[in-house]
């Protein structure tokens, strides 16, 4: 029996929102790692970052900058004074073994904010994904210099599904980093393009938005600019600001699936309601009004998809 979708986002963000198209992604599950730490490895292969998110970044030093493959751009934490501890989760799609990681500094050989001191390393596999083991405590030292950490035992961290990085201390109170690169041991095959999991399988087809409600919205800027295929016309707020959280209702009919989302974030170069910690939560047709909560997801007011 098809069942209609209601979807439901929860934005508890601190300013005004803006233009967003939205669907779904599947969380993704595969087999088991082992752990344990030590002083040698003999890595010969780059591992691709499927994505990276941190707790808290600077526009346009988004964590993502970390493995971007160059040393001209950076992640940094939020100048805005938040203070330490900051996470930053690396995520890897199919990657069977994972043996050290070696980090940048934003200036190697020259101090600067932001320099990694006290932090702690977990990891989660892809059977269970929400549960973190601690790998090791590393005092970086808050110095300028390339390091490089050997994460591997007897078998390395085998089917790793997320790295996690909480630095606790930093150069001024701030985290920084040029670059994160993960080596392996095994050599991992290339993936036919689009690399997307799930997406390559089958075409995209895109689900339409059958009405939405906002509990927040300025006239002429209502919700329904956010699914009405123009890409000049946007969602916002009530200009008078507030409100939060504030939640969008996306509601479907005749859809029995939803995969993946894509927020796009307004297109005039406008800067306020750009899209930061989001709750997505959806129903089902059989149960409109009890809803399942997918996740916590921080667009860290990305000016892109």
């Amino acid at each position: 029996m098809k069942k209609s979708l209601l979807l439901l986002f929860l934005f508890c963000i601190t300013g005004l929102l803006s233009g967003v198209v939205l669907s779904i992604t599947p969380f993704q599950t595969a087999s088991t790692f082992v752990s344990k730490i030590n002083s040698s490895t003999t890595e010969s292969y780059p591992v691709p970052v499927f994505s990276a998110v941190a707790t808290q970044c600077q526009a346009g030093g988004e964590l993502g900058l970390a493995i971007d493959g160059s040393m001209a751009t950076m992640y940094h934490s939020d100048w805005g004074g938040k203070s330490l501890p900051d996470t930053l989760d690396f995520t890897f799609m199919d990657v069977p073994r994972i043996d050290s990681v070696i980090y940048y500094p934003r200036k190697v050989g020259t101090s600067a904010n932001g320099d990694f001191g006290n932090t702690e390393i977990w990891v989660a596999n892809k059977t269970n994904p929400n549960a973190f083991i601690k790998l090791i405590d590393k005092d970086f030292g808050m110095l300028s210099s390339v390091t490089k950490l050997a994460l591997n035992g007897a078998e390395g961290l085998l089917n790793p599904a997320i790295i996690r990085f909480i630095v606790k201390t930093g150069r001024n109170n701030f985290a920084s980093c040029a670059e994160m690169e993960f080596k392996t041991t095994v050599q991992i095959p290339p993936k036919a393009e689009p690399c997307d999991p799930g997406v390559n399988i089958l075409p995209d087809i895109k689900q339409t938005v059958s009405s939405g409600t906002a509990t927040s919205y300025q006239s002429n800027e209502n919700i329904d600019k956010s699914f009405d295929g123009n890409s000049t016309t946007l969602y916002h707020s009530n200009y008078n600001g507030g409100g939060f959280p504030i939640t969008l209702n996306y509601n479907f009919t005749n859809v029995d699936k939803i995969d993946y989302l894509v927020y796009n974030p307004r297109s005039d170069g406008g800067n306020n309601g750009l899209f930061q910690a989001v709750e997505v939560w959806y129903s089902t047709k059989d149960a409109p009004t009890s809803f399942t909560k997918t996740g916590d997801y921080n667009f860290n007011a990305a000016t892109s998809a």
